[in-house]
């Protein structure tokens, strides 16, 4: 079937489809943009002392024969083709940087080209940890690195990522990195990593327990290891438990046991919730991920005559458990 329309008609159609072909063009140019900035590199823009306009290029990548990431600073001038490697961490120190996106706002303040000490120097966040040796924590570091002579000086702290509740919704957190030690390592210039622990500290990106709402349900993995500690399940005679008055169960758990008294959930990783019928609330028996974890899905039940008694194994830690819902007492079967 034909249409016919008059001219003036067609001419805003026409006007129309090229307008949205327009707006699809620089959606799609938006788009792969914005996936080689966050996914390929970060990139910092500058001018140099004799005023040309410079750039300085973050990259990570995964290296086969490494079998690790590789962290690589380049310098460049902007457009041009060639650029020179400045800086380089391989994979035996698993050096990576951090993705913007995963920092709070208002602390990404890096990449970023400063003057400090005298000396134009490149700020931008590192995290490492050593591949050949298993270690519970890694380093979050803030790196000075000189465009001068290529001095470098950083400035890091010891602990580890986690993804901390700061919204209602389970998927609104914000990643931040846990500190376990409070004390600042530097290595280089004194004067400029003096300046590096300032700019650490105030970056907003380290939490510990006073930064953290511990009454938030879906902080209990904190909340519970603030508690117990960094331990092993094997490590503890009493756990500890840590109790919320709103639901917090994971949506599908990959085991779960109840009685009058209780109901208990588990899934993978470890992470063993309970929900206490007679006090209508929640609970953690089990959540710590500092720690190489056992998946205690493996088997749940009751101890026959004791309702209160959880009996719990994992699939590589066999050895059989009995936790006391009520006082959370630890015993072997």
């Amino acid at each position: 079937m034909i249409h016919f329309c008059d001219y003036k008609t067609y001419a805003f159609m026409k006007t129309c489809r090229t307008i949205y072909r327009q707006w699809i063009g620089l959606l799609l140019a938006f788009l792969a943009c914005s996936f080689d900035v966050w996914a390929a590199s970060f990139r910092c823009k500058y001018t140099d002392e004799d005023g040309s306009p410079m750039e300085m290029v973050l990259r990570d990548s995964f290296s086969v024969e490494k079998r690790g990431y590789l962290l690589s600073v380049f310098s460049k001038k902007v457009g041009a083709a060639d650029s020179t490697l400045v800086f380089l961490r391989d994979s035996l120190h698993r050096s990576f940087s951090l993705s913007l996106a995963e920092l709070p706002r208002k602390s990404c303040f890096a990449p970023k080209v400063v003057g400090l000490c005298g000396k134009q120097r490149l700020l931008f966040w590192m995290e490492s940890c050593r591949t050949d040796v298993v270690l519970l924590n890694s380093h979050l570091s803030l790196v000075a690195l000189s465009l001068d002579d290529g001095e470098v000086s950083i400035a890091s702290v010891e602990g580890r990522r986690m993804d901390l509740a700061m919204k209602l919704h389970a998927n609104s957190t914000e990643r931040r990195f846990w500190k376990v030690r409070q004390e600042i390592l530097s290595v280089g210039d004194s004067c400029v990593t003096l300046g590096l622990k300032g700019r650490l500290l105030r970056a907003d990106v380290l939490a510990d327990e006073t930064s953290v709402s511990m009454d938030n349900s879906l902080n209990y993995v904190v909340a519970w290891e603030a508690l117990n500690g960094l331990v092993l399940l094997s490590e503890l005679e009493q756990v500890r438990f840590a109790y919320f008055n709103r639901p917090f169960f994971p949506a599908r758990p990959s085991r779960s046991v109840e009685n009058e008294f209780y109901k208990v959930v588990a899934f993978p990783y470890g992470d063993v919730l309970a929900y206490d019928k007679r006090n209508n609330r929640y609970f953690v028996v089990w959540a710590s991920r500092a720690l190489p974890q056992d998946d205690y899905s493996a088997a749940l039940s009751w101890r026959a005559g004791a309702p209160d008694e959880l009996v719990m194994s994992g699939f590589y830690d066999r050895e059989v458990r009995c936790v006391n819902l009520c006082t959370g007492k630890i015993t072997k079967e």
